[in-house]
């Protein structure tokens, strides 16, 4: 009897151990699991904020250099020219803006150009002793020089006398049919002209 009762403790004993054995094994299977887990997840979320944060520069760098870009171009800079090193949709919009800025500053060059030498002329048209006045397309008076202006001073009393509401003062940017009686008569000649026209104008008594 005292030896199965031996047996049985011995039987009882192991299996604790056994069991405690079973027991740490689990324990450290899933905390190595555990461990496992965590430093994957780790790892994912190192390298999905990586991929965001190259996007992001990717995107946001060439978005933010664009509207520096845009705002120069505002302010009228328009020396700095830009690089896209890029053919994505951001280096397209660089490569647009950049244009855009080469077509302005060129146009403006041109426009300042043209006026330079439309300066000079109007000097020179001041100057001059003959009686000066130039039309736009659309008949209307955009230039009288000083001779003209005299001129018409002078004769104002008189061709009041045909023409009641004349003034020299409100002359720039009226039209010219103010002048003539028959106005499609003379648009037909002006639009027709191809050379050198000498006309005479008879108004108020006198004869221009």
């Amino acid at each position: 009897m005292g030896e199965i009762n031996g047996l049985i403790t011995e039987l009882t004993v192991g299996l604790e151990s056994v069991g405690k054995s079973a027991t740490v094994a689990v324990s450290e299977t899933y905390i190595a699991q555990r461990n496992k887990i965590i430093a994957g997840t780790t790892l994912i979320l190192i390298f999905t904020a990586i991929i965001t944060w190259i996007l992001i520069r990717n995107i946001t760098n060439p978005l933010l250099r664009a509207v520096s870009f845009a705002n120069l171009i505002a302010e009228g800079q328009l020396n700095k020219k830009i690089i896209a090193d890029t053919t994505d949709e951001t280096g397209q919009l660089l490569t647009a803006l950049n244009t855009m800025r080469t077509r302005l500053r060129d146009r403006i060059e041109e426009d300042r150009r043209k006026a330079a030498i439309n300066r000079r002329i109007k000097q020179a048209l001041d100057s001059v002793t003959s009686n000066v006045m130039i039309g736009d397309s659309d008949y209307n008076i955009i230039y009288m020089n000083d001779a003209v202006k005299t001129m018409f001073r002078e004769a104002e009393s008189d061709i009041r006398n045909d023409l009641p509401d004349f003034k020299v003062d409100g002359l720039m940017g009226s039209s010219i049919d103010n002048f003539h009686k028959d106005k499609s008569h003379q648009r037909n000649l002006l639009e027709d002209l191809v050379e050198t026209y000498r006309g005479v104008i008879r108004v108020g008594g006198r004869t221009m």
